[in-house]
Protein backbone atom coordinates (compact mmCIF):
# COMPACT_ATOMS: atom_id res chain seq x y z
CA UNK A 1 0.00 0.00 0.00
CA UNK A 2 1.32 3.48 -0.82
CA UNK A 3 0.56 4.73 2.65
CA UNK A 4 2.58 1.96 4.19
CA UNK A 5 5.64 2.76 2.03
CA UNK A 6 5.48 6.43 3.02
CA UNK A 7 5.31 5.48 6.69
CA UNK A 8 8.40 3.29 6.34
CA UNK A 9 10.37 6.11 4.69
CA UNK A 10 9.30 8.53 7.44
CA UNK A 11 10.37 6.04 10.11
CA UNK A 12 13.76 5.46 8.42
CA UNK A 13 14.39 9.23 8.25
CA UNK A 14 13.56 9.61 11.94
CA UNK A 15 16.01 6.82 12.83
CA UNK A 16 18.80 8.50 10.82
CA UNK A 17 18.19 11.86 12.51
CA UNK A 18 18.35 10.23 15.95
CA UNK A 19 21.60 8.49 15.07
CA UNK A 20 23.12 11.83 13.91
CA UNK A 21 22.05 13.54 17.11
CA UNK A 22 23.66 10.78 19.16
CA UNK A 23 26.96 11.39 17.33
CA UNK A 24 27.09 15.08 18.32
CA UNK A 25 29.36 15.50 21.38
CA UNK A 26 27.73 17.20 24.35
CA UNK A 27 29.95 19.89 25.88
CA UNK A 28 28.99 20.70 29.46
CA UNK A 29 31.33 23.70 29.64
CA UNK A 30 29.80 27.15 29.00
CA UNK A 31 30.16 28.57 25.51
CA UNK A 32 32.77 31.26 24.96
CA UNK A 33 31.42 34.55 23.63
CA UNK A 34 33.55 36.57 21.20
CA UNK A 35 33.41 40.36 21.28
CA UNK A 36 35.42 43.32 19.97
CA UNK A 37 35.44 47.07 19.33
CA UNK A 38 33.56 49.64 21.42
CA UNK A 39 31.82 48.07 24.40
CA UNK A 40 29.80 49.11 27.44
CA UNK A 41 27.20 47.64 29.79
CA UNK A 42 27.21 44.72 32.22
CA UNK A 43 28.61 41.34 31.20
CA UNK A 44 27.17 38.37 33.09
CA UNK A 45 29.40 35.60 34.45
CA UNK A 46 30.92 33.64 31.58
CA UNK A 47 33.83 33.05 29.23
CA UNK A 48 34.68 35.86 26.79
CA UNK A 49 37.21 36.20 23.96
CA UNK A 50 38.35 39.61 22.69
CA UNK A 51 39.19 39.23 19.01
CA UNK A 52 40.29 42.87 18.65
CA UNK A 53 41.02 45.76 21.02
CA UNK A 54 38.12 46.69 23.31
CA UNK A 55 37.46 50.43 23.74
CA UNK A 56 35.39 52.02 26.51
CA UNK A 57 34.49 55.52 25.34
CA UNK A 58 34.04 58.61 27.52
CA UNK A 59 30.75 58.58 29.39
CA UNK A 60 30.41 54.79 29.01
CA UNK A 61 30.84 52.07 31.67
CA UNK A 62 31.94 48.49 31.06
CA UNK A 63 31.47 45.99 33.91
CA UNK A 64 32.22 42.28 34.32
CA UNK A 65 30.47 40.07 36.87
CA UNK A 66 32.37 37.94 39.41
CA UNK A 67 33.73 34.79 37.81
CA UNK A 68 34.16 36.29 34.33
CA UNK A 69 37.20 35.11 32.37
CA UNK A 70 38.18 37.45 29.55
CA UNK A 71 40.80 36.12 27.15
CA UNK A 72 42.56 38.21 24.54
CA UNK A 73 43.95 37.42 21.13
CA UNK A 74 47.49 38.58 20.33
CA UNK A 75 47.94 42.38 19.89
CA UNK A 76 44.58 43.11 21.53
CA UNK A 77 43.69 44.67 24.89
CA UNK A 78 41.42 47.23 26.51
CA UNK A 79 41.63 51.01 26.07
CA UNK A 80 39.71 52.85 28.80
CA UNK A 81 38.47 56.38 28.15
CA UNK A 82 35.34 56.03 30.31
CA UNK A 83 34.89 53.64 33.24
CA UNK A 84 35.93 49.99 33.66
CA UNK A 85 34.44 48.33 36.74
CA UNK A 86 35.16 44.76 37.85
CA UNK A 87 34.14 43.68 41.35
CA UNK A 88 35.08 40.01 41.63
CA UNK A 89 34.72 37.73 44.63
CA UNK A 90 37.46 36.08 46.66
CA UNK A 91 36.56 32.70 45.15
CA UNK A 92 35.27 34.13 41.87
CA UNK A 93 37.77 36.73 40.64
CA UNK A 94 37.49 38.53 37.32
CA UNK A 95 40.37 37.30 35.16
CA UNK A 96 41.99 39.09 32.21
CA UNK A 97 44.35 36.69 30.51
CA UNK A 98 45.79 35.32 27.28
CA UNK A 99 43.89 33.34 24.68
CA UNK A 100 46.50 30.62 25.31
CA UNK A 101 45.57 30.37 28.99
CA UNK A 102 43.50 27.19 28.56
CA UNK A 103 44.80 24.38 30.81
CA UNK A 104 42.26 21.88 29.45
CA UNK A 105 43.70 22.34 25.96
CA UNK A 106 47.30 21.99 27.10
CA UNK A 107 48.32 25.40 25.72
CA UNK A 108 51.28 27.42 27.01
CA UNK A 109 50.49 31.07 27.88
CA UNK A 110 53.44 33.47 28.19
CA UNK A 111 54.18 37.15 28.89
CA UNK A 112 53.51 39.52 25.95
CA UNK A 113 50.63 37.33 24.70
CA UNK A 114 48.30 40.36 24.63
CA UNK A 115 48.69 44.11 25.11
CA UNK A 116 47.10 44.79 28.51
CA UNK A 117 44.71 47.42 29.88
CA UNK A 118 45.51 51.04 29.01
CA UNK A 119 43.83 53.89 30.91
CA UNK A 120 44.17 56.48 28.18
CA UNK A 121 42.12 59.45 29.41
CA UNK A 122 42.65 61.77 32.39
CA UNK A 123 38.89 61.55 33.08
CA UNK A 124 38.87 57.73 32.96
CA UNK A 125 38.03 55.55 35.97
CA UNK A 126 39.02 51.99 36.89
CA UNK A 127 37.57 50.12 39.88
CA UNK A 128 39.02 46.64 40.41
CA UNK A 129 38.42 44.29 43.32
CA UNK A 130 39.60 40.68 43.29
CA UNK A 131 40.88 40.89 39.72
CA UNK A 132 43.74 39.00 38.06
CA UNK A 133 45.71 40.33 35.06
CA UNK A 134 48.04 37.79 33.48
CA UNK A 135 50.37 37.21 30.50
CA UNK A 136 50.04 40.71 29.02
CA UNK A 137 52.69 43.18 27.88
CA UNK A 138 52.14 46.08 30.28
CA UNK A 139 49.44 44.89 32.69
CA UNK A 140 47.64 48.07 33.76
CA UNK A 141 49.09 51.16 32.04
CA UNK A 142 47.73 54.41 33.55
CA UNK A 143 48.71 57.31 31.30
CA UNK A 144 47.53 60.20 33.51
CA UNK A 145 47.98 60.71 37.27
CA UNK A 146 44.56 62.42 37.19
CA UNK A 147 42.66 59.25 36.28
CA UNK A 148 40.55 57.79 39.09
CA UNK A 149 42.00 54.41 40.05
CA UNK A 150 40.84 52.16 42.90
CA UNK A 151 42.47 48.74 43.11
CA UNK A 152 41.84 46.24 45.88
CA UNK A 153 43.16 42.70 45.89
CA UNK A 154 44.43 42.86 42.30
CA UNK A 155 46.92 40.15 41.31
CA UNK A 156 49.42 40.66 38.49
CA UNK A 157 50.96 37.52 37.03
CA UNK A 158 53.58 36.99 34.32
CA UNK A 159 53.18 40.35 32.61
CA UNK A 160 56.03 41.19 30.26
CA UNK A 161 57.22 44.78 30.75
CA UNK A 162 55.46 45.72 33.97
CA UNK A 163 52.52 45.00 36.24
CA UNK A 164 51.29 48.57 36.62
CA UNK A 165 52.64 51.95 35.49
CA UNK A 166 51.44 55.47 36.22
CA UNK A 167 52.57 58.19 33.83
CA UNK A 168 55.23 55.75 32.47
CA UNK A 169 56.61 55.14 35.98
CA UNK A 170 56.50 51.55 37.24
CA UNK A 171 55.02 50.82 40.64
CA UNK A 172 56.41 48.12 42.89
CA UNK A 173 54.32 45.02 42.18
CA UNK A 174 55.17 41.47 43.26
CA UNK A 175 53.90 38.73 40.99
CA UNK A 176 51.00 36.63 42.27
CA UNK A 177 50.51 38.77 45.38
CA UNK A 178 47.49 40.95 46.03
CA UNK A 179 48.04 44.63 45.30
CA UNK A 180 45.98 47.66 46.31
CA UNK A 181 46.28 51.22 45.05
CA UNK A 182 44.23 54.44 45.10
CA UNK A 183 44.67 57.46 42.85
CA UNK A 184 44.24 60.27 43.65
CA UNK A 185 44.73 59.71 47.38
CA UNK A 186 41.98 60.77 49.80
CA UNK A 187 42.49 64.13 51.48
CA UNK A 188 42.98 62.57 54.92
CA UNK A 189 45.91 60.45 53.74
CA UNK A 190 49.51 61.58 53.60
CA UNK A 191 50.73 62.72 50.17
CA UNK A 192 52.58 60.14 48.12
CA UNK A 193 55.44 62.56 47.39
CA UNK A 194 57.76 63.50 50.24
CA UNK A 195 58.19 67.20 51.00
CA UNK A 196 61.70 68.45 50.40
CA UNK A 197 63.34 70.23 53.41
CA UNK A 198 63.70 73.98 53.29
CA UNK A 199 67.31 74.85 52.35
CA UNK A 200 69.35 76.55 55.06
CA UNK A 201 71.74 79.48 54.63
CA UNK A 202 74.72 77.15 54.23
CA UNK A 203 73.06 74.86 51.72
CA UNK A 204 74.15 75.03 48.15
CA UNK A 205 71.88 76.97 45.85
CA UNK A 206 70.37 75.07 42.97
CA UNK A 207 72.19 75.52 39.67
CA UNK A 208 70.85 78.33 37.49
CA UNK A 209 68.56 77.48 34.64
CA UNK A 210 70.22 76.96 31.32
CA UNK A 211 69.87 80.01 29.11
CA UNK A 212 72.10 79.01 26.23
CA UNK A 213 69.33 79.70 23.73
CA UNK A 214 69.03 83.39 24.61
CA UNK A 215 72.24 84.72 23.07
CA UNK A 216 71.70 83.17 19.60
CA UNK A 217 68.09 84.39 19.60
CA UNK A 218 69.13 87.90 20.62
CA UNK A 219 71.81 88.04 17.92
CA UNK A 220 69.34 86.86 15.29
CA UNK A 221 66.69 89.36 16.36
CA UNK A 222 69.28 92.13 16.48
CA UNK A 223 70.43 91.38 12.94
CA UNK A 224 66.83 91.28 11.70
CA UNK A 225 66.05 94.55 13.47
CA UNK A 226 69.08 96.36 12.01
CA UNK A 227 68.31 95.04 8.53
CA UNK A 228 64.68 96.11 8.80
CA UNK A 229 65.66 99.57 10.02
CA UNK A 230 68.24 100.02 7.24
CA UNK A 231 65.70 98.91 4.64
CA UNK A 232 63.12 101.34 6.04
CA UNK A 233 65.58 104.26 5.98
CA UNK A 234 66.60 103.48 2.39
CA UNK A 235 62.98 103.28 1.20
CA UNK A 236 62.19 106.49 3.07
CA UNK A 237 64.93 108.25 1.12
CA UNK A 238 63.59 106.76 -2.11
CA UNK A 239 60.09 107.93 -1.23
CA UNK A 240 61.35 111.49 -0.69
CA UNK A 241 63.21 111.46 -3.98
CA UNK A 242 60.21 110.23 -5.98
CA UNK A 243 57.90 112.69 -4.23
CA UNK A 244 60.14 115.67 -5.06
CA UNK A 245 60.37 114.57 -8.69
CA UNK A 246 56.61 114.14 -8.96
CA UNK A 247 56.12 117.74 -7.81
CA UNK A 248 58.31 119.09 -10.61
CA UNK A 249 55.95 119.36 -13.57
CA UNK A 250 58.81 120.18 -15.92
CA UNK A 251 60.12 116.62 -15.54
CA UNK A 252 58.57 113.84 -17.64
CA UNK A 253 56.80 110.87 -16.08
CA UNK A 254 55.62 112.83 -13.02
CA UNK A 255 52.69 110.46 -12.53
CA UNK A 256 54.99 107.45 -12.64
CA UNK A 257 57.22 108.99 -9.96
CA UNK A 258 54.16 109.51 -7.79
CA UNK A 259 53.32 105.81 -8.05
CA UNK A 260 56.88 104.90 -7.16
CA UNK A 261 56.62 107.19 -4.16
CA UNK A 262 53.60 105.23 -2.90
CA UNK A 263 55.41 101.91 -3.32
CA UNK A 264 58.48 103.23 -1.49
CA UNK A 265 56.30 104.46 1.38
CA UNK A 266 54.75 100.98 1.76
CA UNK A 267 58.17 99.30 1.72
CA UNK A 268 59.43 101.83 4.26
CA UNK A 269 56.57 100.96 6.62
CA UNK A 270 57.30 97.25 6.23
CA UNK A 271 60.96 97.78 7.08
CA UNK A 272 60.14 99.84 10.15
CA UNK A 273 57.55 97.22 11.21
CA UNK A 274 60.15 94.46 11.00
CA UNK A 275 62.57 96.55 13.06
CA UNK A 276 59.92 97.21 15.75
CA UNK A 277 58.90 93.51 15.92
CA UNK A 278 62.54 92.42 16.25
CA UNK A 279 63.09 94.99 19.02
CA UNK A 280 60.03 93.66 20.91
CA UNK A 281 61.28 90.06 20.58
CA UNK A 282 64.76 91.09 21.71
CA UNK A 283 63.25 92.73 24.81
CA UNK A 284 61.12 89.67 25.65
CA UNK A 285 64.16 87.41 25.89
CA UNK A 286 65.11 89.21 29.12
CA UNK A 287 61.89 88.04 30.81
CA UNK A 288 62.53 84.30 30.36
Amino acid sequence: MPGSAGTKRLFAAAVCICMLIMQIPIDASPAEISFSGEQDGYFEEGQYLATSTITVRRGKTLSFAPGCVIRFKQYTGIVVEGELKCLGGTSEPVVFTSDNDRPAEDKAPAPFDWNGIKVADSEASVFFENVRIAYSTYGLDIKSPSSKINLKGVVFSENGRSGITVDDEQLGVIDNEQFSFVQPRPENEAPSVKNEPTPGPNDKKPPPKKTGWKMPVRLSLGAVGVAGLAFGVYENMQAGKYFNRSQNESLPYADNDLNKNGTAVNLRNIGYGIAIAAACGFTLTFFF
